[in-house]
């Protein structure tokens, strides 16, 4: 029942934001330009979890082990890595059509972004990255 409720609520989200987007002219600079400061807030989240568990693996002279330690503001790693690869896009769009203080913080998403996925290690979110480069 709850994720008929939550299928429902998101194409009923999806609907509305595609007639409020119909008639915009840059409706796709206005969506890179919202996404660009949550990931931001989402990646120093992380960046800071990782500087948690590397400090710990340190201290304890071990390897940095990231199992589900590592999620953000998400509930796991991999809704960590999802976010992460599907903002990706939107995040090359604002490097070159964006203003200047969001193309500069689009490619601070992407640097970040690369970091995190890197030791994240998420299989399917490879698998999806190398897929969209190929195919790309």
């Amino acid at each position: 029942m709850f994720d008929l409720l939550k299928f429902t609520v998101a194409l009923l989200l999806l609907v509305l934001l595609s007639f409020i987007f119909w008639e915009l002219p840059d409706r796709l600079k206005i969506v890179s330009e919202s996404i660009t400061l949550p990931l931001f807030i989402v990646l120093v989240f992380g960046l800071v979890q990782l500087n948690v568990l590397r400090l710990d693996a340190i201290k304890n002279n071990t390897e940095i082990n990231v199992s589900y330690q590592l999620s953000s503001l998400l509930s796991n790693k991999n809704s960590l890595a999802e976010f992460i690869l599907l903002a990706m896009p939107l995040s090359f769009f604002g490097c070159f059509k964006c203003r200047k203080f969001f193309k500069v913080v689009s490619f601070i998403n992407i640097l970040l972004s690369f970091i995190l996925l890197f030791f994240i290690k998420s299989f399917s979110v490879s698998v999806a990255l190398a897929l969209c480069i190929v195919f790309y």
